[in-house]
């Protein structure tokens, strides 16, 4: 039920009962779709093999109290990751405060993370209590450990380890906080550098969950591409060539540049159709960049297999499109609907189990 599950029957099932389920999976459906709002901006899209993974990691990983350590590049949707863990969980009615390491000085981040009290050092004019107090009960996201002092880290893995935390001039104060760590950089390499504690490391890195790079998940562009176009409040087409275009671009500022990149469009473009003419600021940022790059870091593996994954990732679109109407899809994909029932058992397109990635339409059809 928590990986997307509307509610279940028990055999034998009877008419009135499926009916029953079906009138409120319907109208609860209506419903979500009615109050949907800013709130859907933090939605992790994406069909690729690779996000639903992270999707699933997600579910399984909401209920628990176990650290989570987010690797991958800058941009990619770190914490966008931590709040869904958060959200879903039995925390998700708690605050969620985030702190980017790399922003805050070094000399206020003990400050910042564990609070102070009034007169503890020049300037300190009332008590603050920290991010691990205000986190109480919630969750504390900490963007770009990589980033903190050694001396920071032993202050961190002591409350970690202890769930105990010291304001600057103050008393030892027990705190129940789930804490999720992000990081762009390499860790390991960090540890054999001296510059990051092995034992934090092991300590954070109880359930590691790693975003891979947008050039990396292509099957991710198109999607991602659309949900910001009507995030912007956009209806806005992509054309065909541009569409191929967003797809061989090697995205260097993974999903944030994809985001800023459809704002843009939104804002310039001329009409209804965003042509290639439209995002060709993209070829000139890839003719700036320092380090020439390949236009599309494509998958290793074989061609029947990149082609099925095109195909699934199509008839995906087409589905979510036609609010999972089959026939409406088949045609949409110029093939015969007795064709796409097939592809469908193959790939296993069950679209009800999509609900972390915002698809879920049931099937117009009954058979």
């Amino acid at each position: 039920m928590r990986l997307g599950a509307f509610d279940h029957l028990t055999k034998p099932i009877g008419r009135a009962d499926l009916a029953l389920v079906l009138s409120h999976m319907m109208a609860s459906r209506t419903e979500r779709h009615a109050t949907r709002s800013v709130a859907t901006e933090d939605e992790l899209i994406g069909s690729s093999e690779a996000i639903r993974i992270v999707q699933k990691q997600i579910g399984m990983l909401a209920d628990s109290d176990a650290s989570v350590l987010i690797t991958g590049e800058t941009g990619t949707g770190k914490e966008l990751v931590a709040r869904a863990i958060h959200d879903h969980g039995y925390r998700g009615r708690n605050p969620f405060i985030a702190v980017n390491c790399a922003a805050i000085p070094a000399e206020l981040l003990e400050s910042e993370l564990f609070g102070h009290t009034r007169g503890a050092f020049t300037g300190a004019l009332a008590d603050h209590a920290g991010a691990f107090r205000q986190a109480e009960g919630g969750t504390l996201f900490l963007d770009e450990i990589g980033d903190m002092t050694l001396a920071m880290q032993a202050k961190i893995l002591r409350a970690l380890q202890e769930r105990v935390v010291t304001p600057v001039g103050g008393k030892a104060l027990r705190v129940d906080v789930r804490v999720i760590a992000a990081t762009h950089r390499d860790l390991v390499e960090h540890i054999r550098n001296g510059a990051f504690r092995e034992d934090l490391f092991y300590r954070l890195n109880v359930v590691p969950i790693h975003l891979p790079a947008l050039r990396e998940r292509i099957a991710d562009v198109l999607p991602l591409a659309e949900h910001f176009l009507a995030r912007a409040g956009s209806k806005k087409q992509i054309a065909p060539a541009a569409a191929a275009r967003l797809v061989q671009y090697s995205w260097p500022g993974n999903v944030r540049e994809l985001k800023n990149a459809m704002e843009r469009v939104t804002v310039l473009g001329r009409s209804e159709m965003i042509e290639i003419g439209d995002i060709a600021f993209l070829e000139a940022a890839q003719a700036g960049s320092a380090e020439p790059t390949e236009p599309t870091s494509w998958p290793d593996e074989d061609l029947p297999t990149a082609l099925a994954r095109l195909e699934e990732m199509l008839i995906r679109r087409a589905l979510q499109r036609t609010a999972g109407n089959r026939a409406e899809a088949a045609r949409m994909l110029n093939i015969h609907r007795q064709l796409l029932y097939t592809k469908i058992r193959r790939y296993g397109l069950d679209l009800s189990e999509d609900r972390t990635n915002g698809v879920g339409s049931p099937d117009a059809e009954r058979h």
